[in-house]
């Protein structure tokens, strides 16, 4: 997905996803990203949550893509 928001959430010790996002981006035209996490994140596991904007595209990669 090109122009998807990408935001990655920190995870306590139980699994639980923490309440502050600690990076977020967006995806390119290739559906590609890279995100910086904050000072927030203490170096636990993360979450990556994908989701769409009004912008946000398919990116197709096989050889025939349908309509």
């Amino acid at each position: 997905m090109k122009s998807a928001v990408v935001t990655v959430y920190e995870l306590d010790d139980s699994g639980d996803r923490l309440a502050t996002a600690v990076g977020t981006t967006t995806t390119d035209n290739k559906g590609e990203y890279s995100v910086e996490l904050d000072d927030n994140y203490s170096g636990g596991l993360v979450e990556i949550e994908i989701t769409v904007s009004p912008e946000t595209r398919m990116v197709c990669d096989a050889l025939a893509c349908g309509a």
